[in-house]
């Protein structure tokens, strides 16, 4: 193992864990799998910066591995979000209090459920 394998099992690693963190669909998981993924960001940036010399073919086997686990971790967040949408339907909230859809998709007041007129 190089001295830079280090970094690199570290960045896939808390990858790994956040990967494992989105399939629970925890939050407070999540959130937890973010500091051990702030940390490996920052070693990979900082061994990035100190022109240590790397050696090339590990470099590609450790960003295969990264490459594979954030396209996995973007693929749960992408079925996180449509999920989202499903469960929770995008509601006209042009920013000025609580509104949702009306029966006929114009937006309404979540108190009265009066229409609300977007042209105002």
């Amino acid at each position: 193992m190089t001295p830079t394998a280090d970094e690199f099992t570290a960045a896939e690693t808390a990858l790994r864990g956040l990967v494992t963190a989105l399939l629970t669909g925890r939050a407070d998981e999540v959130l937890a799998a973010e500091a051990p993924l702030q940390a490996a960001t920052a070693d990979l940036a900082a061994l990035r910066a100190s022109g240590r010399v790397l050696d090339a073919a590990r470099v590609r086997q450790a960003a295969r591995a990264i490459r594979i686990a954030v396209l996995e971790c973007q693929a749960l967040g992408h079925s996180a979000d449509a999920l989202r949408r499903i469960l929770i339907p995008d509601a006209a909230y042009p920013g000025a209090g609580r509104r949702a859809g009306g029966s006929d998709g114009a937006p309404s007041d979540l108190w009265t459920r009066r229409t609300v007129d977007s042209r105002a």
